[in-house]
């Protein structure tokens, strides 16, 4: 914040931050921890922090704060899933993800992001037919454990959407049924959840946007 508030182009008073998939993981992991956020859009999000992605070796955590790795829930069946591939099968990693959450509830407590810390405005986009991982179910768990914290949030789960919920919706869906979802689902899902994100930014941080 202290290098956004010296820039000339910048209102430090209003920053958001939107993202999607792991970067709404990462969304709600900055907003748990940065109280100056004003508002966040977490599309397609996690409630927990995941396993690493790409380095050989024991498993890391996909996130680290203060140079220190976060706790994180594991997968569990990734190799079988690229074997699925290999053998010219589909491929869901919602299955090592779910499988992992249940192989290791010990893990689950510490790896949970602290939404409630979060006193901001937050907008959650989840699918409940999302093929990469439990998008709709997890999204759903942030908001109730805010509810709980007595904290507001808006929340858009479509039961005939999967993974590719960002975007203006203009784009053809396609491609994007293999990670989930109905064709007109995708297409209505993404169409909705573009005019909400665009609406709140502009009520929560004001500007005209695009």
């Amino acid at each position: 914040k202290a290098w956004a508030e010296r820039q000339d182009g910048i209102d430090a008073t209003r920053i958001g931050l939107w993202g999607v998939s792991k970067g709404g993981e990462f969304a709600l992991i900055a907003a748990s921890r940065l109280p100056w956020l004003q508002a966040v859009v977490a599309v397609v999000p996690s409630d927990v922090v995941w396993e690493g992605w790409g380095r050989p070796g024991p498993a890391t955590s996909s996130f680290s704060w203060d140079g220190k790795p976060l706790p994180f829930v594991p997968y569990l069946g990734v190799e079988q899933e690229f074997a699925r591939v290999a053998r010219g099968e589909r491929m869901e990693m919602r299955r090592p993800h779910i499988a992992g959450r249940a192989a290791n509830p010990d893990r689950v407590p510490a790896a949970r992001i602290r939404v409630e810390d979060y006193a901001g405005a937050l907008l959650l986009i989840g699918g409940d037919d999302d093929r990469v991982w439990p998008s709709g179910p997890m999204a759903q768990a942030v908001a109730d454990t805010r509810a709980a914290a007595g904290r507001s949030t808006a929340l858009l789960r479509f039961a005939d959407a999967g993974h590719a919920l960002a975007g203006p919706g203009t784009d053809p869906v396609g491609i994007m049924q293999a990670n989930g979802g109905t064709l007109a689902g995708i297409a209505q899902a993404r169409s909705t959840a573009w005019a909400a994100t665009i609406a709140f930014l502009q009520r929560h941080l004001g500007g005209k946007g695009q």
